[in-house]
């Protein structure tokens, strides 16, 4: 029904199928760093099925938990870094994600050191779901929606004035048809190998593949600021 698919901040850069359920990441490499008295800028992308607007709100409860003092708990105070509302009531069924932004303050008495960050997303209370907890549901009600975990580097020596590069991730890679784009693009061109144009598309952030021959081929999309990028999809 609905999951998050991309988390961008501080140098972390994930994109993910929007599976409900638990994911760990924290060995995957993809990391962000922060210095402690600092601030950072969150993006990240949501799923919403588009069928759902019919009997729910076509809102989602956006939650991020950081464990500043590393006692392997989110309980105590201020470790509940994120709690907003993402209003998904936009998406179409060619255009079915969301994105948000949300400012993540670093304590200046953060430990320093590796510690552990939850990213979670779930439907309203308000649509028939309990209000979201940093260790999951305490009643029976099955999830509708996704956690995510990622480690976090605390250091003295993170920049201040990291540059954030706006990446525009694509996946998943091989596909089976339906491929998407982490937020919305301007202009869409596939190609495949001997040069040939075989689809176009405009103002999306999906497309489908499904009817094209099983092969390999060339994505270039133009982003909202004008930068043109260029990407190897393998169809299966």
């Amino acid at each position: 029904f609905t999951g998050i698919v991309w988390v961008n901040m501080a140098g972390l850069d994930n994109a993910t199928p929007s599976d409900d359920g638990y994911e760990d990441f924290t060995d995957n490499g993809k990391n962000a760093t922060v210095k402690p008295g600092n601030s950072y800028t969150l993006k990240t992308t949501v799923y919403y099925d588009p069928t759902m607007l019919d009997f729910f709100s076509g809102k989602v409860d956006y939650r991020l938990w950081i464990d500043w003092n590393q006692d392997f708990d989110f309980e105590d105070e201020g470790e509940m870094v994120v709690s907003k509302l993402v209003d998904c009531a936009s998406v179409t069924s060619s255009d079915r994600t969301v994105q948000a932004e949300f400012t993540v303050e670093v304590p200046a008495t953060a430990k320093l050191g590796t510690t552990r960050m939850r990213f979670y997303e779930d439907m309203l209370v308000s649509d028939g779901h309990q209000e979201p907890t940093p260790c999951g549901y305490a009643g029976s009600l099955g999830q509708h929606g996704e956690c995510e975990d990622y480690a976090l580097e605390v250091s003295n020596t993170a920049s201040i004035t990291k540059p954030e590069a706006r990446l525009v991730s694509v996946y998943p890679n091989p596909t089976s048809g339906t491929l998407f784009f982490s937020e919305q693009v301007e202009t869409i061109t596939v190609y495949d190998l001997q040069g040939m144009q075989v689809a176009s598309y405009s103002n999306t952030s999906t497309i489908d593949l499904g009817e094209l021959t099983k092969g390999m081929y060339i994505v270039h999309f133009t982003t909202v600021g004008g930068e043109l990028v260029s990407t190897r999809i393998t169809h299966m």
